[in-house]
């Protein structure tokens, strides 16, 4: 029996008996889509209608899209859309808003690291180092944080820049959403600057 999330069994808060059984099992993570993984699947799906994608706007239109193929579909749909109704105006800008340029999801663990180094001035050595001290680990914690729940990045990434430390990604997650939670000023701070600076939208 196969089952698919978007989340990691251990992110399901609140539901113990379920997170138990699944990690039982063989646990798989897949890997977010690049952008030339978006591309070509715009393409393939464009073409399977018999659409056409200029080079310039399929850039445009994958800049935009969020890391997920099932954004795609939708892209397609409004593009046949606009190919049926000579009046539809352009439905792909429509869709997007005011959705800024996706770039940060280009952005690797170690950028988020470097961005958090910035800000706490713990070194980037230190943060991705097994060192305890208070101020280190909270600057390690809040970059897993960052780069998981906030850019979506794969865990697989986090935990390999971490010495194959899984335990610490765990740790680090239920860390920071707790302090969240509890409303601590500092980590909010931080993490409000970090959607910020990032142009990241909610």
């Amino acid at each position: 029996m196969f089952f698919s999330s978007s989340i990691h069994p251990d992110d399901f808060r609140g539901h113990e008996r379920i997170t138990s059984r699944l990690l039982w099992g063989f646990t798989h993570v897949i890997d977010n889509p690049g952008e030339e993984d978006l591309s070509q699947a715009l393409q393939i799906k464009a073409t399977q209608r018999g659409l056409t994608i200029p080079a310039e706007r399929l850039q445009k239109i994958v800049e935009r899209l969020k890391p997920d193929f099932r954004e795609v579909e939708s892209i397609v749909n409004l593009l046949e859309s606009e190919q049926r109704i000579s009046d539809s105006g352009d439905l792909i800008e429509k869709f997007f808003g005011a959705r800024p340029n996706q770039k940060y999801h280009k952005a690797t663990f170690l950028d988020v690291v470097a961005w958090v180094s910035q800000k706490t001035t713990e070194s980037p050595r230190d943060i991705l180092s097994k060192k305890r001290q208070h101020s280190i680990a909270i600057s390690r914690h809040l970059a897993t944080y960052l780069a998981i729940d906030i850019l979506q990045k794969p865990r697989k990434e986090v935990t390999v820049a971490l010495k194959n430390n899984h335990t610490t990604v765990i740790y680090a997650l239920k860390n920071i959403r707790a302090l969240l939670e509890k409303g601590h000023r500092v980590i909010t701070r931080i993490v409000d600057e970090f959607k910020k600076e990032w142009n990241i939208p909610d």
